[in-house]
């Protein structure tokens, strides 16, 4: 394929600031434990009536329910409660706060909000402000207002891939000058009736019903389970970062982002479309392939899903690094699966680790790499990429570097 120019004028991308409201932890330091340890987040739904459903579990975030318990949209609650740990952890040492900042989200859909909606309606009323109850959209001038980010915002709806998109375009947007730092990341949460639904219509979902729902890459593999959360990256000029003084976790180097034009729902089996997303996040990069040392896999424990992803990892390296799952641990959270994952590079590195793929008992004989499962795996790394493979055969690719 085509190289992507690259140009060494470009500003570089420092990672100064994470949080993350997620299945197994609500603070950097319990999320960086939970993935050493390779704990489930999975277990029996308490937010919602699941009598007559095929599956009963997920994995739910548990939020302290004193933190804006008038906000009647789960996913808009996470992402305040991320943005504002990402925020303090990159500033809060360090006073210099530029203005010139972008607002770069992945969504879920409104759509799956609307019963939370409702009763937020029926119990708080028409009044008060509207911006705690009306659906995640609001979270946009909220967000803004309150970080002083001027740039035009970049809100991002492509399904599973959209917060890995919105950090790609947080990369491109600071990179060329045009913002000094970004609030990037991304929420959701279709853990709720009309959530449910679709995704059974899809017969999508595990219905296994256990805390080991979620196994990707094992021969016995069912479906995803449904995971929800939200995490937020604080980007900035590297520059800028080093001049205040500010802790570098690492760098973002590149996104590459493809289509598989295969079908609405089914991934491409030979992988050919999530592979070139994988290649043009490496030669946005400036790296080969050889560079990377592990592999963030999308792995949503889907019968295709982790095929497809297999065999796409095959066209683009020679020699595979070892490749693991989030998923496995924290289930599917959609929109907000791509910023959580490469969270999890971030802080499982911090301790120099590699995140394990969990309930991988029995290997899928077409799934036949190093998928560090069940314990993670000593091993410091310097390149690691991220997947996100999008319902629809959206894929977005990002590749990072780890500082010490």
């Amino acid at each position: 394929m085509t190289a992507i120019p690259t140009s060494s004028n470009r500003y570089r991308v420092a990672v100064t600031g994470l949080g993350v409201a997620c299945p197994i932890g609500t603070s950097i330091e319990e999320y960086q434990s939970s993935l050493i340890l390779g704990q489930s987040g999975i277990r029996p739904i308490e937010s919602m009536d699941v009598t007559g459903l095929s599956t009963t579990v997920a994995a739910e975030t548990q939020l302290n329910p004193d933190y804006l318990p008038e906000c009647g949209d789960r996913k808009a609650r996470f992402m305040y409660w991320a943005a504002d740990k990402a925020y303090t952890m990159a500033f809060k040492s360090h006073p210099y706060k530029p203005e010139d900042g972008l607002l770069s989200l992945g969504i879920g859909l409104d759509l799956f909000s609307l019963p939370e909606l409702v009763h937020s309606f029926h119990h708080t009323g028409l009044e008060g402000d509207p911006h705690y109850y009306i659906p995640a959209s609001s979270m946009v001038p909220s967000l803004t207002k309150h970080y002083k980010c001027h740039q035009p915002p970049q809100i991002v709806l492509s399904a599973c891939a959209a917060s890995s998109d919105a950090l790609g375009l947080a990369l491109d947007s600071i990179r060329s000058g045009q913002s000094l730092w970004s609030l990037a990341g991304g929420t959701d949460s279709m853990i709720n009736p009309m959530g449910f639904a679709a995704f059974s219509i899809l017969g999508a979902m595990s219905r296994r019903n256990s805390p080991q729902s979620s196994r990707p890459f094992d021969k016995y593999r069912d479906g995803f389970v449904m995971g929800e959360g939200a995490g937020a990256i604080i980007l900035e000029r590297y520059d800028l970062a080093e001049k205040r003084g500010a802790t570098i976790l690492g760098e973002l180097l590149g996104h590459g982002g493809s289509m598989d034009a295969y079908a609405i729902s089914d991934p491409d089996p030979e992988g050919k479309g999530a592979g070139i997303a994988m290649e043009k996040a490496i030669l946005d990069a400036g790296l080969t392939p050889d560079k990377i040392q592990y592999i963030n896999a999308h792995g949503t424990s889907t019968p295709k899903n982790d095929v497809a992803e297999t065999n796409a990892i095959k066209r683009v390296f020679h020699n595979p690094p070892p490749v693991s799952s989030t998923k496995s641990m924290i289930g599917h959270c959609i929109a907000s699966a791509g910023v959580l994952e490469v969270i999890a590079v971030f802080l499982a590195q911090g301790k120099d680790y590699l995140p394990p793929t969990i309930n991988l008992e029995n290997p899928d004989p077409a799934c036949d790499l190093d998928y560090i499962p069940n314990r993670a795996r000593g091993q410091a790394i310097e390149y690691f990429l991220s997947n996100s493979l999008a319902f629809g055969g959206q894929n977005s690719s990002l590749v990072g570097r780890i500082i010490r």
